[in-house]
């Protein structure tokens, strides 16, 4: 099965899986849960193809950030930090 590149691709895998199914972004705390068998998900759903979801951008007076953004990118962004 082909990773979704999109919003919406993701969420209709997430909604047809009969299991239980997980989202797979960075991997940092789904995979720790993988090793120490505290998950076992019928289905990873990767989303790092989706365009804009390692993305930092400004919105409404504030920025909107991308579920695949690293807490040390997003510490750096000047933007951020600025506000």
């Amino acid at each position: 099965m082909l990773p979704p590149t999109s919003v919406s691709q993701a969420t209709q895998m997430l909604v047809d899986e009969p299991g239980a199914a997980k989202v797979l972004a960075g991997g940092s705390d789904i995979l720790v849960q993988l090793k120490a068998g505290l998950a076992e998900p019928d289905l990873l759903v990767d989303i790092k193809h989706i365009d804009g979801i390692h993305d930092i951008t400004p919105e409404d007076g504030g920025y909107r950030i991308g579920a695949a953004v690293s807490g040390a990118t997003l510490g750096e962004h000047e933007g951020v930090k600025a506000l």
